[in-house]
């Protein structure tokens, strides 16, 4: 039975597919509130249960959203915290999460319909009482106030990153206050050989620097829709067909190229860090997982059965980028890959509202691009910066608990202590 519960390849596809297809349908508002909270909760739960908490918390947060009283997607978001919490480096992190996790199960668990759950639920509930102090579980935390900017551009830029849940802090997963407006999160302690430099530590700092960079040139591409002095005099025909040209457009796609390549790099740093030995010119995030770095021969020995959840969850989200003809687990996920390829090394274009007006037209339709409204690449490329974040953080995640796994392996080994000191603001140019 534990066995199966660490399963890398039981059968989630289908019901993960059909629940996403359900939640984003254009009918989906229209159903009755219980029927959507359903939908969205047994979503939380499928996400959940394959190391995915983080998108996790967005199905149950909806359905919260439409039914605050909504037993079953109370309870799971408290059952989900604590999962988030045990993989958390930093105890104080840990203990705010457990506090929610303890609040949304002790409010739930009166009126969760099935007693199998309710007594799972309440199992859980009283051991993070017996955890947390009780002077802690009796008063909710209380965060300072931090401020948002010295400029109102700074302010406004900040405030809409955790509108987003966009910060490298797990505190944004369940707070848009301003304590969570920060990119705090870094790796874990790692143990490495003596006379090893800070390789996983140096990487990281790319990985986070350049995720940092790609959010900021969404927020002035998606803000900032005005021509810009870069755009004078640069020349351009107007084919007919409502395209969109100008810095502010440009500046979403270089975010949504910076976003989806970092997926790959946190496949470059996981080779190193599990000493994988996949040769650096065929690591790529989507196949790093099987045999041979082919997907017909299964996951590769290291990964099958593997104790580390979060890990499981980077898994399952490479698989949200399946290119077209690929076992698909996300309505958008051909998309995705197919906006990716033509932004890498094709031809995308990009088009004003109007362009439905047009699209009939053959003498107006641009048949060397792939086409695509302004709005919806806007989307998927906010879509794309998500997954980044949810990579990055899944990333830390595992290696905790890979680092936990490893101290076991060890027994009493001696380690000595190397502390790295903070990389200051005033540095960066």
């Amino acid at each position: 039975q534990l066995a199966n519960a660490w399963s890398w390849t039981a059968d989630f596809d289908t019901g993960l597919l059909y629940l996403r297809q359900a939640a984003n349908d254009e009918g989906f508002d229209h159903l009755p509130p219980a029927h959507r909270c359903q939908i969205l909760t047994n979503l939380g739960n499928s996400l959940s249960s394959i190391g995915r908490i983080i998108e996790a918390l967005d199905s149950w947060n909806r359905a919260l959203r439409i039914d605050p009283a909504f037993a079953m997607a109370r309870a799971s978001r408290g059952y989900g915290l604590t999962f988030y919490a045990q993989a958390l480096y930093d105890t104080g992190h840990q203990s705010v999460f457990l506090w929610h996790a303890y609040h949304d199960l002790n409010t739930a668990i009166p009126t969760v319909p099935y007693p199998d759950a309710k007594a799972s639920f309440a199992t859980l509930r009283d051991e993070i009482s017996a955890r947390l102090n009780p002077a802690i579980l009796d008063e909710p935390p209380t965060f300072e106030d931090f401020p948002l900017g010295t400029s109102s551009d700074e302010t406004a830029y900040r405030t809409w990153c955790l509108t987003h849940r966009l910060f490298l802090n797990p505190l944004n997963d369940i707070t848009t206050e301003s304590i969570a407006a920060n990119d705090v999160l870094l790796t874990p302690s790692i143990v490495v050989r003596a006379g090893e430099a800070p390789l996983i530590q140096g990487l990281f700092n790319q990985l986070k620097q350049e995720y940092a960079t790609a959010r900021f040139l969404l927020h002035e591409g998606l803000h900032r829709r005005v021509p810009r002095y870069p755009d004078k005099d640069v020349k351009l025909w107007n084919t007919l067909d409502y395209p969109s040209y100008g810095t502010s457009i440009e500046l979403v796609k270089l975010a949504y190229r910076a976003n989806f390549s970092l997926l790959d790099k946190v496949a470059y740093l996981l080779n190193h860090y599990l000493e994988l030995n996949i040769n650096e010119r065929k690591v790529a995030f989507q196949t790093l997982w099987y045999e041979k770095q082919d997907r017909t021969r299964g996951l590769a020995p290291f990964f099958a059965n593997r104790p580390n959840l979060a890990l499981r969850g980077l898994h399952w989200l490479s698989r949200d980028l399946n290119k077209k003809g690929e076992r698909q687990l996300a309505p958008d996920a051909a998309l995705l890959a197919t906006i990716r390829d033509h932004l890498e090394h094709k031809y995308l274009k990009v088009h004003e509202p109007d362009w439905a007006l047009a699209k009939g037209d053959p003498h107006r339709t641009d048949t060397l691009a792939e086409n695509i409204e302004r709005g919806t690449l806007e989307a998927k490329a906010l879509r794309v910066t998500k997954l980044a974040r949810a990579a990055i953080i899944y990333l830390t995640l595992a290696i905790h608990i890979e680092e936990h796994l490893r101290e076991k392996a060890r027994g009493d080994s001696k380690i000595i202590g190397i502390p790295l000191d903070p990389y200051e603001d005033d540095w960066k140019t």
